[in-house]
């Protein structure tokens, strides 16, 4: 019995310890399980973190691509939009280019007409040379001062060069020729450069180009191979002075002395009348008042309203009237 006794005392024993130990071990399981559900939903709830982040960063760089291919296409319509720009620059230049070439064509056309049938009329050899553009060739022919030229040019060239730079290569070699501007720039520009490089004359392209170059040559041949003279015999002196040196002449009212005044600002008084003197006198002469008559080679402009007339020298002559209109626009 006792035997038995204790054996039952064992078996109770290592059963309890048994059912302990189970249950501990699930206890354990369970515990496990648990364990494994809150890591399960810590790696879901990391997931969705991650997957957040990762959808920011996507649209971040979504956007970020969008904005780049914004501005790529923006530069693309600027560069686009410059070129046409550009090109339509370019085709009004060009189509001015070409404009302002075929007028240069028909203007060399008229002088080279002009030059002929002047060269004709008054029996007279000219040689006539066409320059295009500033180059050796014209820089050798300005260079060259053996003799006097005429040099007709306009104003606004093609080429980066203008015709006012021409004129003061001219200027820096040769004060004896002439030179004519074609232009259609303001009487304020014409009598600033007249002054300073002595342009004999500013020709408007449209308003009588042919009359006015063809008026201007003559009196240039004529101031150049002109010897003609003028004699005013006086009862103490004898007066003879080349016409093209005689700026104006003037009758005085004190003395009523006729004065003749000439390019170098020397005067002359001689005991005769206008009218006498008139009569020596080639076209070039006008009287522009009863009181007084002037070279045309001298005159700058006229102003009928206030009744004076510039002259190339610097003065201003009070001696314009409105009855010799007719004769001084001859």
């Amino acid at each position: 019995n006792s035997m038995n006794s204790i054996h039952k005392l064992l078996i109770n024993t290592f059963g309890i310890k048994k059912q302990k130990i189970e249950t501990e071990n699930e206890g354990i399981y369970r515990l496990e399980l648990r364990l494994k559900e809150k890591l399960n939903k810590n790696q879901k709830e990391v997931a969705l973190e991650i997957n957040e982040v990762k959808n920011k960063a996507y649209s971040i760089l979504n956007y970020k691509k969008k904005d780049i291919n914004y501005i790529n296409l923006e530069n693309s319509y600027n560069t686009i939009l410059d070129k046409i720009r550009n090109n339509k620059a370019q085709k009004k230049e060009k189509l001015q280019s070409e404009k302002l070439l075929k007028q240069q064509e028909r203007i060399q056309k008229k002088i080279d007409k002009i030059i002929k049938e002047f060269s004709f009329e008054n029996e007279c050899d000219v040689d006539t040379l066409f320059f295009n553009k500033y180059d050796k060739n014209l820089k050798d022919e300005i260079l060259s001062v053996q003799y006097p030229k005429v040099y007709i040019t306009d104003i606004e060239l093609k080429n980066s060069i203008s015709g006012i730079d021409i004129a003061k290569r001219i200027r820096s070699v040769d004060w004896d020729s002439e030179i004519i501007f074609v232009t259609s720039h303001d009487g304020m520009f014409e009598q600033v450069h007249r002054n300073l490089l002595e342009v004999f004359e500013f020709i408007e392209k449209f308003q009588d180009f042919e009359k006015r170059l063809k008026r201007d040559l003559k009196i240039i041949y004529n101031k150049k191979v002109d010897k003609k003279i003028l004699k005013v015999i006086g009862k103490k002196v004898n007066v003879e002075l080349y016409m093209k040196n005689i700026t104006y002449i003037m009758r005085e009212k004190e003395d009523r002395k006729v004065v003749i005044h000439t390019n170098n600002d020397v005067e002359f008084r001689v005991n005769s009348t206008l009218a006498e003197i008139k009569e020596q006198l080639d076209s070039r002469f006008v009287q522009t008042h009863k009181s007084c008559i002037i070279n045309k080679d001298y005159i700058v402009s006229k102003n009928y309203s206030k009744g004076y007339v510039d002259l190339s020298t610097g003065l201003r002559l009070f001696c314009l009237s409105r009855n010799f209109k007719d004769e001084v626009e001859r």
